[in-house]
Order: structure tokens, then C-alpha cells, then sequence
């Protein structure tokens, strides 16, 4: 399990070795109904559970109680190993499809439809 805390910058932890620390910050209360734990959140002034509502809208949820947070901008990764600024040329379809698959981040959607074709 990893854990985290209070930080200087926005922290968006996203990957499953968050989401033991993220449901034991959020504890036993029922989540907002149609919302899920994606991960962790941090800022300067709080920590708990990354919660994406049913909205759509992202909030930081600890002891039951949640706050707004922005969402994470769509757009180049903070961190990919191998990863570098590219550009495609694509038609309005293809670029709609992309930002579907990716979940509202079209590389991201890149990334499904590759992973999908060479499985």
C-alpha cells in the first residue's frame, strides 16, 4: 500500500497501489450514490480519496466528507517512460472516437485503440 499526505502541489494518484490508503481515508460512510474511489488526492491543506461523482465532477473525499477538486487537465501525461510530444493529423470522426475511447483525452484514446488492435 502507498501512502500519501498533504502536499505542496495538487497530487492526482491514480494507480491501484493508491486505493487501499484512498478507501481507508474515505472510511465507512456510503460514497454519494452513482460516485466511485479513483485514487487519492492531495493539495497544501488536505488529503483523502481522488472520488469521481456521478456528474463527472472530481472531489477529495475524507471521513465521509468530500470537497471539490479540479480535474486533472486532458493532455500529455506528467510521466510516461519513453513518451514524447507528437502530432497526428486525423478527420473529425476519428479525432471524436479517440477522445471517446480516452475517456475526454484523445491520446489516451490513441493509446486504447493500439492496445486493442495489437492484442
Amino acid at each position: 500500500m502507498k501512502y500519501f499526505g498533504v502536499s505542496d502541489t495538487p497530487q492526482y494518484l491514480t494507480g491501484e497501489e493508491y486505493m487501499p490508503m484512498a478507501k481507508t481515508y474515505w472510511g465507512i460512510s456510503p460514497l454519494p450514490e452513482g460516485a466511485k474511489i479513483i485514487g487519492g488526492y492531495s493539495d497544501d491543506h488536505r488529503a483523502g480519496a481522488l472520488i469521481e461523482l456521478a456528474s463527472g465532477n472530481w472531489t477529495c473525499g475524507n471521513a465521509g466528507a468530500h470537497s471539490n477538486v479540479y480535474k486533472k487537465r486532458a493532455g500529455r501525461p506528467e510521466e510516461m517512460t519513453g513518451g514524447k510530444r507528437r502530432n497526428v493529423y486525423l478527420d473529425d470522426a476519428s479525432w471524436a472516437k479517440a477522445v471517446e475511447l480516452g475517456k475526454g483525452n484523445a491520446s489516451d484514446g490513441i493509446r486504447v485503440a493500439l492496445a486493442q488492435k495489437l492484442a
